[in-house]
């Protein structure tokens, strides 16, 4: 079979007659015809109304109407955190003005500082306040930031926003952007001295956070604060700080850091600080000591708790046994034992003072400044205040004639006066557990071998 030719499509203009192309006439006509008609289709693409858009799904799949009601039931059920996430969904898909929005975010803040976040608290309470500055709930806002803050232990933010609110020093609100130093240029305000000073001092007790419960850590921070509140303390931090400041930006022009010894410095303080960090991660949130722990704890270790007599004496120093017993007979006679002290004692530290003694005396221990065996005194905590010890003691120093001047009994120390203590013991125990469990477990990851034969004493050279 014959192959037949193949068809190609032909693209030129048709001849005119005696196989002339056509005139430019009828070219430009056809372009004409061309052009209209892709204009028309243009025309009517663009008057053609636009489809219109898909409805967006609502968040979490429900209605802002559906949202609002799941918020208001997880709100009635104090389950506080799920209920402001319900509310800040609503906030997303429904469509409402300012006003509306800033109290959907005062709401939101009272569920975050209700389930003890106040930073997310703060963050709600500060956007209620920004979209209504004058709304009914402000009063209220400003309280409850401050609430947040000291609640979060930001007492220098505290201290400044307690200033702009309520204006407690007229001139307050105005020191806290005011310029205090500046370097280069870089300007730091009152208000960011009192930061720093504040991160500084939480940093100094980062070291006790483990030892401290979180109340206690608060109190010791604020009394910290306190300390350096005056501006004179104020000052002498702000050179501190810029004294390091430039120091440390000297060096990093220096080129300090590449130093090999000072790369190894700090290299070790890296490797202690990140084993320092990774083993408070691991221990945070994993000890808990609850208040019947404490009580407990006790209940069953009452004998620790028992605050032994103590008792508060004077003494008469003399030569010999003769004149030490003519004082106890001038003493019973009548004579004031502070006055026979001031006269014939040869303690010079107590004469002056009519032989009291600074130290108190406890049971069964030694007494400063009195160097007698303690059992010798034990006759004092059977004596009324005022009484004397029958026979005077010797020492090196010569004879004690003793008065009881004042005795405090034994005593059981109550739960609340022990609860800090204990806390601290059964947290240190607890702490002590898991972190060598922690340790088993991480030289068991990385196959940690000790050989302990090496380092066995070598024996003695006969």
């Amino acid at each position: 079979m014959s192959e037949q030719p193949e068809k190609k499509l032909d693209f030129s203009l048709p001849e005119g007659p005696a196989g002339r192309p056509p005139r430019r006439g009828v070219t430009a006509f056809l372009v004409a015809v061309v052009l209209v008609l892709v204009g028309a289709n243009l025309y009517l693409t663009l008057r053609k109304p636009a489809a219109p858009p898909a409805p967006a799904a609502p968040p979490g799949g429900l209605p802002a109407g559906a949202v609002k009601q799941l918020a208001l039931k997880l709100e009635k059920q104090g389950v506080h955190e799920p209920a402001a996430g319900a509310w800040k969904e609503y906030l997303a898909g429904a469509k409402i003005d300012e006003e509306e929005a800033a109290a959907v975010w005062y709401r939101i803040g009272k569920l975050h500082q209700d389930a003890g976040a106040h930073a997310r608290a703060l963050e709600a309470f500060y956007r209620s306040e920004t979209l209504a500055p004058d709304s009914e709930y402000a009063p209220e806002i400003g309280r409850r930031v401050q609430e947040s803050l000291e609640a979060l232990g930001k007492f220098a933010a505290l201290r400044h926003e307690l200033a702009e609110r309520v204006g407690l020093d007229d001139k307050a609100a105005e020191q806290s952007g005011e310029v205090v130093a500046e370097i280069g240029t870089r300007r730091i305000t009152r208000a960011e001295l009192d930061r720093q000073i504040e991160a500084g001092i939480e940093n100094q007790l980062a070291m006790f956070a483990a030892q401290l419960p979180p109340d206690r850590l608060k109190q010791q921070k604020e009394a910290m604060l306190k300390q350096i509140s005056g501006d004179r303390q104020r000052l002498e931090f702000l050179n501190s700080y810029i004294v390091e400041e430039i120091l440390y930006r000297k060096a990093r022009e220096s080129k300090l850091v590449e130093d090999p010894g000072v790369r190894a410095r700090l290299r070790d303080a890296e490797r202690s600080l990140l084993a320092r960090q990774m083993m408070e991660n691991e221990l945070r949130g994993k000890i808990l000591i609850t208040d019947d722990d404490i009580a407990l704890y006790h209940e069953a270790n009452k004998q620790e708790f028992v605050e032994p007599a103590r008792a508060a004496l004077s003494h008469i120093v003399v030569p010999d046994e003769e004149t030490a017993m003519k004082v106890v007979e001038r003493v019973r006679a009548g004579e004031q034992f502070a006055e026979l002290a001031g006269e014939l004692s040869t303690d010079e530290a107590t004469r002056d003072e009519g032989g009291a003694l600074a130290a108190p005396a406890t049971r069964g221990q030694p007494v400063p400044g009195l160097p007698v065996p303690p059992d010798a005194l034990d006759p004092l905590f059977e004596a009324e205040p005022g009484g004397l010890l029958d026979t005077p003691v010797k020492s090196e120093a010569g004879y004690h004639v003793l008065q009881l001047r004042e005795l405090t009994k034994e005593r059981q120390r109550p739960l609340e006066e022990v609860r800090s203590q204990i806390h601290r013991e059964l947290f240190s125990r607890k702490e002590r557990e898991l972190q060598a469990r922690l340790l088993d477990e991480l030289r068991e990851q990385y196959d940690v071998v000790i050989h302990k034969d090496a380092f066995q004493s070598p024996p003695d050279a006969e």
